[in-house]
């Protein structure tokens, strides 16, 4: 039986290292972070890595064993999804979104000495060889803008993709990965059926209010009474729409 094949998506500084967590802790499934195999990285490109993304892709599940389900989490595979859906229907995608400005500000902080989305000659920002391809590029030298753009082009292809493959694209708020209904929306939308682990410390990198965590626990707790009687469809739609509404229009100030 062919392995089935996630690929987790987001900008980065969202919760993709927690998503590759919360895959890989269910029975029967393995996805990496970011390709890391015996302590070291496998980024792609952001361009003109197709061949070496498809060749990855149909080697992972012998790479892993072959397990029921497998994959990898990496923000440079989003330019390569389009072929992806085309030619591999057994892949799906989780992408994560994660609040602007909360991107931007982590990614500040998180590379103070490099700006891989400007082409320069590192004499201001360090090179760094095996990342900086793997970001798209502006012709933006103000680091917070450049994040902006790259946060706002990230998001334009995935609505695009959600819109066109509703089926294959799923994308979920990055608190989903906080409580056990949005981890499970998460695992109904790849389709796991096993035994499931959603109890345990899923970290998050965003942090709700005490305003926002109120109105989340009671839209939780209904989806979770409810859970027998709806339809993982119906699920998954309160989780993309009126819990990640809530989330958005509640975001606490800091």
């Amino acid at each position: 039986m062919q392995p089935s094949v996630i690929i987790g998506l987001g900008t980065g500084r969202c919760g993709t290292r927690s998503l590759s967590r919360l895959l890989s802790s269910q029975p029967g499934m393995v996805v990496l972070h970011e390709g890391m195999l015996e302590g070291r990285p496998h980024p792609f490109r952001w361009e003109g890595d197709r061949d070496r993304v498809l060749a990855w892709i149909d080697g992972l599940p012998e790479l892993l064993g072959r397990p029921a389900h497998c994959g990898d989490v990496g923000m440079y595979f989003l330019p390569y999804c389009e072929d992806m859906i085309a030619s591999r229907p057994e892949v799906r995608f989780v992408c994560l979104e994660r609040p602007r400005a909360a991107v931007v500000e982590s990614f500040l902080r998180h590379l103070p000495d490099r700006h891989p989305w400007l082409r320069h000659d590192g004499r201001r920002w360090r090179i760094d060889p095996v990342w900086d391809a793997a970001y798209p590029t502006f012709d933006e030298p103000d680091k917070a803008r450049a994040v902006g753009l790259y946060w706002d082009l990230y998001k334009r292809e995935v609505d695009r993709m959600v819109a066109l493959h509703p089926s294959r694209v799923g994308r979920f708020p990055t608190e989903a990965l906080n409580s056990v209904e949005g981890r499970n929306a998460i695992l109904d939308f790849v389709g796991y059926g096993g035994e499931r682990r959603v109890q345990g410390p899923f970290h998050a990198n965003a942090r709700p209010g005490p305003v926002r965590r109120v109105a989340r626990m009671g839209l939780e707790r209904t989806i979770a009474v409810c859970r027998p009687l709806l339809p993982a469809t119906v699920r998954r739609f309160l989780w993309e729409h009126v819990l990640h509404h809530v989330h958005v229009r509640l975001r606490s100030p800091d």
